[in-house]
């Protein structure tokens, strides 16, 4: 990322900022996926309601460290996309590098912490939540250049390296809890030191060969929950509550919609 040759047509501080020309630019594309996530799909009305809530929280925990110099492109059912336009970066390119390693590593952190979280004191036996400990979350980060346009009030991206970053999904780790950096993207990133990386190829037709380092946590586990800063044990147990009480009370709600919805058509049809 270079912060010493930037347009003056845009601000420097947001990376969602107006767009100045439709041409493609440079850009970091990241992917945070939640693995497991397809057998929350369920015909039960119980375990979906208890799954979408489930999947919120958990993309709220990885939505809240979303910061400069990324942005949230969109929220694409299992998978949060994030981008950041280089040539717009508000911190020099040793520091962007820096601190998007951080905050990738942050993301198993917090992924882990919170379905920890969840589970703790969980007693309900739907599918959702018997498979909620099970839940992980896997980074893929690419860099290339990508064309940004409106479509129906919305930022889009466009381009062969978002094709990438998306196909990047389908890959031949065998685990389900890492970060995978494909070559273009080491250069953007600087992930912390301890963090240790294993090299791998990945081939897509119509590409060809990528170069990729993984990052997988020490038996498969995600950073230790101890390693960042503790909140307050009365918000933890708040939190805590509210999750339950919404785990009950939004299957209630659903139900109860659609039994007003087949009244209504009973009236109808009288």
């Amino acid at each position: 990322m270079n912060a010493t040759t930037r347009p003056t047509t845009e601000p420097l501080t947001h990376p969602a900022a107006p767009l100045a020309r439709p041409a493609p630019e440079p850009v970091i594309l990241i992917l945070a996926d939640i693995s497991g996530y397809t057998r929350y799909m369920t015909a039960n009305a119980t375990s979906l309601a208890h799954s979408q809530l489930i999947i919120t929280e958990l993309f709220n925990a990885i939505l809240s460290e979303v910061e400069l110099p990324l942005a949230v492109a969109e929220v694409e059912g299992d998978a949060v996309f994030l981008y950041g336009r280089k040539q717009f970066c508000p911190l020099p390119t040793d520091e962007a590098r820096r601190v998007i390693g951080a905050r990738l590593a942050r993301f198993l952190d917090l992924f882990a912490a919170k379905v920890k979280e969840l589970s703790q004191g969980n007693h309900c036996t739907c599918q959702a939540c018997t498979h909620l400990p099970q839940l992980q979350l896997k980074v893929l980060v690419h860099s290339g250049e990508a064309l940004f346009y409106e479509l129906a009030g919305f930022r889009k991206l466009s381009g062969v390296d978002v094709i990438l970053a998306h196909r990047l999904l389908k890959n031949s780790v065998p685990h389900k809890h890492y970060i995978l950096l494909t070559e273009a993207a080491r250069a953007d990133v600087e992930l912390p030191a301890h963090m240790e990386m294993s090299e791998g190829v990945e081939v897509y037709e119509d590409i060809g060969p990528i170069k990729t380092r993984v990052h997988r946590p020490r038996g498969a586990e995600p950073v230790p929950v101890g390693a960042r800063p503790q909140s307050n044990a009365l918000l933890r147990l708040v939190r805590r509550l509210r999750f339950h009480l919404l785990l009950w009370w939004t299957p209630f709600v659903e139900r109860l919609r659609r039994l007003r919805a087949g009244t209504r058509k009973l009236l109808a049809a009288a």
